[in-house]
């Protein structure tokens, strides 16, 4: 089992996960920040803020989506992001260029939360 520097163990209710939330769209961004905010275990950080894991909106151009990742993943430091994307193979395309994760765009805010 590989150590995870930005994994937070403990009682959820006193160490929340930390997300900061990344769209091109700002309705978007806030519409995700605003469902994350209602889920226990999660804490919404601001883009000052220090975050355990980015949730980034890759929109809806799968080639724009994959360079988006390249450009995100220098910027934030070896932080985690959970993509959202539009199907399966767009999830394993953002996967392959170095995503840590990618979830539906239909997925609920608990089901993100999981992710």
């Amino acid at each position: 089992m590989s150590h995870n520097p930005n994994f937070r163990g403990g009682d959820v209710a006193t160490t929340p996960t930390r997300v900061r939330v990344v769209a091109a769209d700002n309705l978007v961004a806030d519409a995700l920040g605003a469902a994350l905010s209602g889920v226990p275990g999660i804490e919404v950080a601001d883009s000052d803020e220090t975050a355990h894991v980015l949730l980034w909106d890759s929109g809806s151009d799968k080639s724009a989506a994959q360079r988006g990742v390249q450009q995100l993943l220098p910027a934030e430091n070896g932080l985690p992001i959970l993509a959202l994307a539009l199907d399966e193979a767009h999830a394993t395309a953002l996967l392959s260029a170095g995503v840590r994760g990618a979830v539906q765009r239909q997925a609920s805010a608990v089901r993100l939360a999981a992710a």
